[in-house]
């Protein structure tokens, strides 16, 4: 997640708010979903 959010480039929006980010991993290539909330933790994550 942490790879995600820091190195990853956002490609779009999942419903209502949760950014989808591509990264490289282990190497392939991943969308990850991540909400983030006001205090910095992640509220939720998912393989998009």
């Amino acid at each position: 997640m942490k790879t995600a959010l820091t190195e990853g480039t956002r490609v779009g929006t999942q419903g209502a708010g949760r950014p989808i980010f591509e990264v490289d991993f282990q190497g392939k290539t991943l969308r990850v979903a991540v909400s983030v909330g006001d205090n910095g933790y992640v509220i939720g994550a998912n393989i998009a």
